[in-house]
């Protein structure tokens, strides 16, 4: 799954002071069939606004609120602007998108703006000099409030530290309706801090810290990506297959020759039981058609990572199949499937016929060329063939009275 987040931004404060901007997470993490994502999209800071109780108040999912003049417990003069809420993927945060920090509030100043959230987030901004209001800490140093110098009956109050992921609140302006009053900071994996309000009045408060961000090692971070509403967008992306070759080399066992017209069939282990099982009501999986080696000798198969046996079904003309036909198993990862696995497969030529042709009953002697003879003409050493040798009878010996 690929998900690219956005932070929300925070509040401008009022007149105009800018906030700090969201933080952009981009990262790629795996998801497994039937996985529940939650997402929770981060909202804007609101803007600075005293003649509306709901501003200054901070963005949904975490933001700060921002400071203001109290007076009876509601605002009553300048308001500055609340943290925007942090955006999140995932039940376990795999991806969180700071939000940034709400603009500060004075009548006289606009350089005390929020801190844009990034990875560690920035903070806020302020003006140099201890009657200046102190800007809040971003996410990524701990998100401490705005803290200013000390002073007898100080205007304003400090800006609080962030909780957690939410951010710190704004240090409101307790004696002077146009003291500064300091922006709320931006929620995050760590939310920044408030920032403080002037410490005395007619000068100006500080903005909020930016809120911090977190993804997995391949996170892309950008800082300060995002005005407005914070957004998600997560894209399925298929897996990648490892995939490499499962080889067999078929050759004569004595010579080492490659052998072509084997055929073998290609299995994968598959349920779970030590060897190769062809058959029964739990076997392993067969892989394709069977393959028949070439000239070459081999059988490949291009396959996914998995283990797996070379069955021999059929040797080549003139050979014997082995007794053990399962050659494997042949181990494919996705460390050695660039180079593919292989293994060595030997066949046992056929015993040769000792027999010569002959005719019947001869034994094939050397001279016998199968001329007729009598049943009894078994192809003795004497008997050559001669022309003369043709059954008729001999006449008598010299002395035989017969």
């Amino acid at each position: 799954m690929s998900v690219d987040a956005f932070g929300a931004a925070g509040g401008d404060g009022q007149y105009g002071v800018p906030s700090g901007r969201g933080a952009e997470v981009s990262a790629v993490f795996d998801v497994t069939p039937g996985e529940v994502l939650t997402v929770n999209v981060g909202g804007a800071g609101h803007p600075g606004d005293y003649s509306d109780p709901e501003h200054t108040q901070g963005g949904y999912n975490g933001g700060g609120r921002g400071g203001a003049y109290i007076a009876d417990g509601q605002i009553a003069g300048i308001a500055a602007g609340g943290g925007g809420g942090r955006t999140t993927v995932g039940t376990t945060l795999l991806v969180v998108a700071g939000g940034g920090g709400g603009g500060g509030a004075s009548f006289f100043s606009t350089a005390i703006g929020g801190g844009d959230a990034g990875q560690a987030g920035e903070p806020g901004q302020g003006l140099p000099g201890d009657d200046e209001g102190k800007p809040g800490r971003p996410g990524g140093e701990g998100g401490q409030g705005g803290i200013n110098a000390p002073h007898t009956d100080p205007n304003g109050q400090n800006g609080s530290p962030a909780v957690g992921p939410v951010g710190g609140a704004g240090g409101n302006s307790i004696l002077d309706p146009h003291g500064g009053a300091g922006g709320g900071g931006g929620a995050g994996a760590t939310g920044g801090g408030g920032g403080a309000a002037s410490p005395t009045a007619f000068n100006s408060g500080a903005g909020g810290g930016g809120g911090s961000s977190s993804g997995p090692a391949n996170a892309v971070f950008v800082t300060g990506a995002r005005q407005g509403n914070g957004e998600a967008t997560l894209t399925w992306v298929p897996c990648a297959v490892v995939t490499g070759d499962v080889t067999v080399l078929k050759q004569d066992a004595d010579t080492q020759a490659p052998l072509a017209g084997a055929t073998f069939q290609l299995w994968k282990e598959t349920n779970g039981i030590p060897g190769l099982q062809t058959t029964g009501t739990n076997p392993d999986t067969s892989i394709g058609e069977p393959c028949v080696t070439g000239t070459d000798g081999t059988c490949t198969r291009n396959v996914p990572v998995g283990t797996y046996y070379w069955e021999e079904t059929r040797a080549p003309a003139g050979y014997l199949l082995p007794d053990d036909r399962v050659f494997g198993p042949l181990v494919l990862t996705a460390g050695n499937a660039a180079g593919g696995v292989s293994i060595t497969a030997d066949d046992t030529a056929k015993p040769q016929c000792q027999c010569h042709p002959g005719h019947p009953g001869g034994h094939g002697h050397p001279g016998d060329h199968g001329h007729p003879g009598d049943p009894g003409d078994h192809g003795d050493p004497d008997d050559h063939g001669h022309p003369d040798d043709d059954d008729t009878p001999e006449p008598p010996a010299d002395g035989d009275d017969s």
